[in-house]
């Protein structure tokens, strides 16, 4: 009873492993990765990114994360977004975007352009002169202090805290729509819903950028829940191959299972 009570936990929490980790990659709709140092722009999920000004190839956050893209003031990616309407509007309005980046934090560095200028005239996305993550005068957390660091902002327009933001798969800030300046930029359709291409690292096409590297940037057409962020964990291959908990998992469960079949 013992053998066959453990032979069921273990497979239940084998096949939780799994789960997670199928239901996070079915909504992932872009992955850039940067290992090949002759095409840092090509995708590994969706379409090639765009470049505006220069990247050069640089050294990722270690193990199978090999390469990156080194960029500096003025120099930025566009992404093309295949997701299209949800979240009960015109516009893209739920969603996720991860980053894994090394930035020194020293000086205002634009995450992401998303509007193109619709709403504001600055980036929707920051970390501060302190590596704090956020917006509007409401930063929180280090993202940004010369290390690698694994960014992920969970997008639901829909909601009463439109953004909320997590590093290293830790819960950040989730920010309350009265944060990101209420009506219309917090609404459905509003400052932080995507349109049909958006701009990493862009402050609405240059001024408040730092010299950073990027070595992982991925888009899910969800906002994704707390403990599938909690999943990805930090800075790494952003889609590796089976884990060493789930190869433990299977590998305990053939044991248990040659045991059973000897007696």
């Amino acid at each position: 009873m013992r053998l066959k009570s453990t032979w069921i936990c273990l497979t239940w929490i084998c096949a939780a492993i799994f789960v997670s980790t199928e239901a996070a990659n079915a909504d992932l709709v872009g992955l850039w990765e940067f290992e090949d140092s002759g095409n840092l722009l090509a995708a590994s999920v969706g379409s090639d990114l765009a470049l505006t000004g220069t990247a050069a190839a640089a050294a990722g956050s270690g193990g199978a994360d090999a390469g990156a893209a080194q960029l500096s003031t003025g120099d930025y990616f566009t992404a093309t977004n295949p997701i299209g309407a949800n979240g009960g509007g015109s516009n893209t309005n739920a969603y996720t975007l991860v980053m894994d980046m090394n930035a020194p934090g020293s000086s205002w560095n634009a995450l992401v352009d998303i509007d193109s200028g619709a709403f504001s005239g600055d980036g929707e996305v920051f970390t501060n002169p302190s590596g704090g993550l956020g917006i509007d005068g409401d930063y929180y957390g280090t993202g940004a202090n010369g290390s690698w660091h694994r960014i992920a902002l969970v997008f639901d327009m829909a909601s009463d805290t439109s953004m909320t933001t997590y590093i290293d798969g830790a819960l950040n800030h989730a920010h309350t729509d009265s944060e990101l300046g209420g009506s219309p930029n917090a609404d459905i359709d509003g400052r932080w819903s995507l349109l049909g291409t958006f701009n990493p690292f862009s402050d609405n096409g240059g001024g408040e950028e730092e010299t950073l590297a990027v070595s992982n940037l991925a888009l899910f057409s969800s906002a994704l829940s707390a403990e599938e962020v909690s999943a990805l964990g930090g800075p790494g291959s952003l889609i590796p191959e089976p884990n060493s908990i789930g190869l433990l998992m299977l590998g305990s469960l053939a044991f248990l299972g040659l045991r059973k079949r000897s007696k």
